[in-house]
């Protein structure tokens, strides 16, 4: 056993679209650099969010070995990893490798017509040639392209953890860093500590963006590592009864998961504007009579490796409003 530490990031501020729930149509006002009109580049204020991360980063691990970067696939995601990755091309001359894994991509709610999908890792690695992007080169689940259910959600971040951290084990990996959006912050949080609430909507993990949630192995936490709830760390399974988490567990977890204790939630104290635009769940979001799960179709059904394309899903509210029904 290699890997130690998890840290999660959700992406800066970004440009917004806007989505025809009844026909999935998206515009956009900002030409998007992969062409995608759902998969939009960081406003300016995400650009200034995404330094400073990568500053707060920089000083937690430096440029060392033993650090694997992980990215969702979608611009704004890579581009919020740029000013930390970067550094690593500054100090040493090479350029810092990241990992393109729509295992961890954005979420869409259930709907009859087909969501847009993520760049292919050819297209995207001529738009960041200091850095080294590289698809995942193991099976990772893929989103459906007609959206998911908060179960199915739940499900393939569980398999997406569950083999980024088999692989990080297997090639000695200390510390994984992820950048990703909103549900799945959630999604992760709730898989790798095993507490899963009854109702979803319930906060807690944040989903700050550029905020930093860390997650330790317990076998290398002293004690039980949650007695004092660190940094806003949401319950733990063994203190459980305490809040509406960890009722119910979504479907099969892999063994990896449900060993690890967050012990910082979406902390900000690096940004200079502190903690801004958090996300939670509303319902299951699907769009208007939509199925409970399209047919055929769900993410169990479908596996990526190399660079086949995946699917997956975009927008951004601020905490305690309701958006328009999949776009987070």
């Amino acid at each position: 056993m290699s890997l130690k530490t998890i840290i999660i990031v959700r992406h800066g501020f970004r440009s917004n679209w806007s989505t025809d729930p009844h026909t999935g149509d998206i515009t956009s006002s900002i030409p998007s650099p992969t062409g995608i009109a759902s998969d939009p580049a960081l406003s300016a204020y995400g650009v200034a969010q995404s330094v400073e991360l990568g500053v707060e980063l920089e000083r937690r691990l430096g440029t060392r070995s033993g650090i694997r970067i992980q990215s969702s696939p979608f611009y704004r995601c890579i581009q919020t990893l740029l000013p930390y990755a970067e550094k690593a091309l500054d100090h040493t001359g090479r350029q810092r490798e990241v990992v393109i894994d729509p295992g961890v991509g954005e979420w869409y709610g259930i709907a009859r017509f087909t969501h847009p999908v993520p760049a292919d890792t050819k297209v995207l690695v001529p738009l960041f040639p200091k850095l080294l992007l590289k698809p995942v080169p193991y099976d990772t689940p893929i989103p459906s392209k007609q959206g998911e259910s908060i179960e199915t959600l739940y499900q393939r971040c569980a398999r997406a953890l569950s083999a980024a951290i088999k692989h990080a084990d297997e090639d000695g990996i200390e510390t994984l860093v992820i950048c990703t959006h909103a549900a799945a912050i959630i999604a992760i949080g709730r898989v790798l500590t095993s507490v899963v609430p009854v109702d979803e909507d319930v906060t807690d993990f944040h989903t700050y963006t550029c905020g930093i949630s860390r997650f330790e192995r317990k076998a290398t936490v002293s004690g039980n590592g949650i007695a004092d709830r660190p940094n806003g760390a949401p319950p733990t399974k063994e203190a459980s009864n305490e809040s509406p988490a960890a009722a119910r567990k979504p479907g099969e977890f892999r063994e990896q998961l449900g060993e690890w204790i967050c012990v910082e939630n979406s902390v900000c104290g690096h940004l200079s504007n502190g903690p801004e635009r958090s996300w939670h769940f509303s319902g299951d979001e699907s769009f208007p009579d939509m199925p409970d799960e399209p047919d055929g179709n769900s993410h169990e059904n479908q596996k990526f490796r190399g660079d086949t394309k995946g699917a997956a899903s975009g927008s951004e509210r601020s905490e305690g409003l309701k958006p328009l029904k999949g776009m987070l």
